[in-house]
């Protein structure tokens, strides 16, 4: 597979050069065979990924957490890499850290991490981070914050981006989804699957899923 920076090097005595003629059947000598080698460059406009880094904002005691990247886009065609870390900060940030790199092997492909429940302290903030590069050596970061909490309760998350731009006439669509906590110990303790905000309420096992407009910017007039 051919990377931006490789040397393509021309086979000996495969291409040659046209000669070069002033009028008909008045020529030059033909040309040396093309030699050498020609470096491979980025376009001029080269794909620009955008990192999308998702990951409960809460999780219980006996909960992992699980780092996903793999809606970043902006691949050009090939499989992007992914390198993960940690900001630092926390009480356990080496411990933490030192498992996070360790998960960081070639070629990098890994676009999801389950953090450990014992690695995380109850009470703590960690603030998980991951930069997508492309082939084209082009790169984001996005970063998510993970709390450790002593309560069990269910694990949700809203799929895509954080932000997204939409037209005022167009339907936007969220879509979620809760996983109850591994200290869970009622019936139907599996994973429920994804209820989107299309219905204002759905209930699906032992997982109630309700939605509300926390706040808008920039404030909406009174009446709209």
């Amino acid at each position: 597979t051919t990377q931006v920076n490789d040397d393509l090097i021309w086979n000996p005595n495969k291409i040659r050069l046209a000669p070069s003629c002033i009028e008909n059947n008045i020529c030059f000598k033909h040309s040396r065979a093309v030699e050498g080698n020609a470096r491979v460059g980025r376009p001029a406009n080269p794909i620009q990924p955008m990192a999308i880094l998702k990951a409960p904002s809460k999780v219980g005691k006996c909960d992992s957490a699980t780092l996903d990247a793999s809606a970043s886009s902006g691949s050009g065609g090939r499989a992007m890499a992914y390198f993960f870390g940690l900001q630092p900060g926390t009480p356990n940030d080496g411990q933490v850290r030192s498992w996070v790199l360790g998960q960081i092997v070639k070629p990098y492909a890994t676009s999801q991490l389950v953090v450990p429940a014992n690695l995380l302290l109850p009470g703590v903030s960690y603030t998980f981070i991951v930069r997508a590069t492309n082939f084209l050596d082009q790169s984001d970061v996005a970063t998510v914050v993970v709390n450790k909490v002593s309560e069990s309760g269910p694990i949700v998350e809203i799929e895509g981006p954080a932000t997204v731009a939409v037209q005022t006439s167009s339907q936007f669509k969220l879509r979620g989804s809760a996983v109850l906590s591994q200290c869970a110990t009622s019936p139907g303790d599996t994973t429920v699957d994804a209820c989107c905000a299309s219905a204002p309420q759905h209930q699906s096992g032992a997982i109630t899923y309700s939605w509300s407009l926390v706040s808008v910017t920039p404030a909406l007039a009174e009446g709209q």
